[in-house]
């Protein structure tokens, strides 16, 4: 008979380092209280905000008119919302999703840029279509109105940027800004500032249609651009986590470079908006202010008659530039000239 096979002893188990495991204990919880802390931090920020809007797909674009806080989705819908009686007041549903919209109060007008490249027009009041802009060919991604005109601007993944006749309800005029997706811009003084996929700005004339500068200082797509009121500045925001201001004297050359860097993001800034203390104080305290001098028990909106004065005090910045980015986070920055 062949011998009998001896019973194999089980493996040995690995030694255990409770040094190591006690330090892995260590930084779960510090992890799971990191976490639980960001959780009770936007539930703490949900609950001080001043209204909230629930809606059931990611929104792109927003824009405000009449009492009614309208939006744009990637689910193709505009809605619109009664900022006071949270009540719906528009609703439309475009051909594709909406990357864009732009109001135009006079007209009553909403526009919807889209990621088939149309701009689809609506009637504000009563949701019936009033017409459709066609013309790029790839998405819309920012449409502008400014305020001295009555034609719409818009850019696009095409690498375009045109403007349109809004009696028409056609294109009256196209800049090709470069071969690169054109993601945000600017109308200041004559001149177009558009953003682009490459990490640059560029510098359009509007009446010729050429490249006058080249901004060069982001390292990744640029996302959205803003000028300030005085015609002095342009702001970009990218998706390398940072903000550039940049100075648009003309004396300065072609080739541009920052004038300062805000840092402080830690993922990609997608927008940027430039608050005027002065404009935004007269807003805010109205005539209020003037009923209610030495009165602190009265109130404008949320501030009292004391923050009012604070903010007119001249040692305080004059412009403060507010970012939205992929971090969960706002950040604010103050320029004082």
């Amino acid at each position: 008979m062949p011998p009998k096979a001896k019973d194999k002893e089980p493996p040995a188990e690995p030694p255990v380092n409770l040094e190591e495991l006690q330090l892995h204990i260590a930084q779960l919880g510090d992890e799971i209280a990191t976490v639980k802390e960001n959780i009770e931090t936007r539930a703490k920020d949900y609950a001080d905000s001043l209204s909230t809007f629930d809606v059931p797909w990611p929104l792109t674009s927003v824009a405000h008119g009449a009492g009614v806080l309208f939006s744009g989705s990637l689910d193709n819908r505009v809605l619109g919302v009664d900022v006071k009686a949270h009540t719906d007041r528009f609703e439309v549903v475009a051909a594709a999703p909406v990357f864009c919209i732009a109001l135009l109060p006079e007209a009553g007008v909403l526009c919807a840029g889209t990621d088939c490249g149309n701009i689809e027009c609506w009637n504000s009041l009563n949701c019936e279509p009033v017409g459709e802009l066609a013309g790029h060919t790839a998405r819309v991604s920012c449409l502008r109105r400014p305020e001295t005109e009555q034609h719409l601007w818009s850019s696009s993944h095409d690498g375009t940027i045109r403007q349109w006749d809004m009696r028409e309800l056609k294109c009256v005029r196209t800049f090709k800004v470069c071969d690169f997706q054109v993601s945000s811009f600017v109308l200041e003084s004559g001149t177009i500032y558009a953003g682009a996929w490459d990490a640059t700005v560029r510098a359009i004339d509007a009446s010729t249609g050429e490249c006058t500068a080249f901004f060069r200082g982001h390292e990744h797509i640029v996302h959205a651009l803003t000028a300030d009121k005085r015609g002095q500045n342009i702001y970009s925001a990218s998706g390398d986590h940072k903000v550039i201001q940049w100075s648009v004297d003309p004396s300065q050359g072609f080739d541009r470079t920052p004038k300062a860097r805000f840092n402080g993001h830690i993922d990609a800034v997608l927008c940027l908006h430039i608050l005027v203390l002065e404009d935004f104080v007269a807003a805010v305290c109205g005539e209020q202010a003037a009923a209610a001098e030495g009165d602190a028990s009265v109130r404008g909106d949320t501030m009292t008659v004391q923050e009012m004065e604070l903010l007119r005090d001249p040692c305080m910045p004059a412009v403060v530039l507010i970012t939205g980015s992929d971090d969960r986070r706002h950040a604010l920055a103050i320029e004082n000239e």
